[in-house]
């Protein structure tokens, strides 16, 4: 196959996928000309990697969606990208929530898990949310 020619044909079309007055409007979750359906969100994975630590130490939470609109972890984290990791040292019990836009009729999606911090009390939502 000649490269060159597989250049000019993404090329072509990705000038198709561009072209002005094609795209639906972003209350439909996505970009793609109205005769396509938007593919739905989906949460792969949101694990971490230890569910019980002791005061002090850390965890890592990570988590992988597909196509995904907004996204978020909460509490401490914020927005994240579809595929991402991060190191959490909470400081009491606290259960983690990932939220993802773009679900089936344009749900968001959640998923939880907790990390247990040996001796300590589960955050209230309102210490969470702070």
């Amino acid at each position: 196959m000649n490269t060159r020619t597989g250049f000019a044909l993404v090329g072509a079309l990705a000038l198709f996928a561009v072209a002005p007055g094609t795209f639906a409007q972003n209350t439909r979750g996505c970009n793609l000309p109205k005769n396509f359906p938007c593919p739905t969100a989906r949460i792969m994975d949101f694990s971490v990697d230890k569910t019980a630590i002791k005061p002090g130490e850390s965890a890592v939470i990570s988590w992988v969606a597909e196509n995904p609109g907004a996204m978020e972890v909460t509490p401490d984290i914020g927005e994240v990208v579809a595929r991402g990791s991060s190191r959490v040292t909470p400081t009491a019990t606290t259960t983690y929530t990932l939220k993802v836009g773009g679900g089936p009729d344009g749900q968001t999606l959640t998923k939880t898990l907790t990390i247990t911090v040996a001796g300590t009390t589960a955050r209230t939502v309102s210490e969470a949310s702070a």
